[in-house]
């Protein structure tokens, strides 16, 4: 009787041993990931399609700059784009939300509305994606006194964070 008494203290003795070293600190090498705006965030180049009453128009090398506000926020800022008289200023898009994680994210649909620095109200919607690397952009913008808004898409890689 008194084998198993000591064996029962020596079991009981291993088992705290065990179930104290089981609760360390096992998060003290765990990589924290940043959230989908940190992910999304950066400068793209490409070119931006616009269709304006049934007129495809291109431009070519058009920036879209991507800043994390936080984990899941965004601004977008869209470059100048165009050519003479259809030359449009730069637009800014604040507060996006961003969702998603292990590399599919949705830039959800927005609206949005401000006045360039040369005084051109302008108005839209945006959405999109980033999907393996690869930003698309859709967003329609009504720019100053125009009758007609344009409907935009703009797809690139990542070129710099």
């Amino acid at each position: 009787m008194k084998k198993v008494k000591n064996l029962l203290v020596l079991m009981m003795a291993v088992m705290a041993v065990v179930m104290v070293s089981s609760c360390g600190g096992d998060d003290d090498n765990v990589d924290v990931l940043p959230g989908a705006a940190k992910i999304v965030a950066g400068n793209y180049v490409a070119t931006m399609n616009c269709e304006v009453m049934k007129q495809l128009l291109t431009y070519e090398n058009v920036s879209v700059s991507i800043v994390a506000k936080d984990d899941a926020t965004v601004d977008i800022k869209v470059s100048s784009f165009g050519e003479g008289g259809r030359k449009l200023d730069p637009v800014d898009i604040k507060d996006v939300k961003v969702t998603g994680e292990d590399g599919n994210y949705a830039i959800t649909s927005k609206e949005f509305s401000g006045t360039t620095e040369n005084g051109k109200a302008y108005s839209g919607v945006v959405t999109g994606t980033y999907v393996a690397g690869k930003l698309s952009l859709v967003y329609s913008l009504q720019y100053g006194s125009m009758p007609m808004p344009m409907q935009n898409t703009f797809e690139a890689q990542k070129t710099t964070e």
